[in-house]
């Protein structure tokens, strides 16, 4: 049986500026073994949950069972085909999901998580906030330097 990685992922965005900033973390054997997080303009929270999930497939390692929970329950969902991304933009990071996944020999098996309901959700939802206000300040910098 192939090990399995369990993946908190959680996306933020300002409806406001567009600034979103997603984060995921991923554990082994119960014990915190990866964290990334990252920003980008112009997204809203459904790209942000979306990416954090993506963003995780692809630092886990290959050939392993991923338990992926997320607070957006329409991801999971879809993920679960009883339900449709509807925007262009989500299906092709969809698209991406599905071929890192099966690049990687990757079974994937997405959750619904409420928010904050556990520490690893709690700790995934501050990392992405905190990558949302860093998309801010660059957003903020870039402002000032016009």
């Amino acid at each position: 049986m192939a090990e399995t990685w369990v993946v908190y992922t959680d996306g933020s965005a300002d409806p406001r500026t567009g600034a979103a900033g997603w984060a995921a973390v991923a554990l082994r054997n119960g014990q915190l073994r990866l964290e990334v997080q990252g920003w980008e303009m112009e997204r809203d929270s459904a790209w942000a949950e979306l990416r954090a999930v993506r963003e995780a497939l692809s630092v886990v390692p290959g050939g392993v069972r991923v338990v992926v929970h997320t607070d957006h329950y329409a991801l999971v969902e879809a993920f679960r085909g009883r339900g449709r991304l509807q925007r262009e933009d989500l299906h092709g990071l969809w698209g991406e999901l599905w071929e890192e996944a099966g690049r990687r020999g990757l079974r994937l098996e997405l959750r619904y998580r409420r928010r904050q309901k556990t520490v690893w959700s709690r700790w995934v939802h501050r990392l992405a906030n905190g990558a949302r206000r860093r998309a801010l300040s660059a957003l903020g910098a870039g402002l000032r330097a016009a």
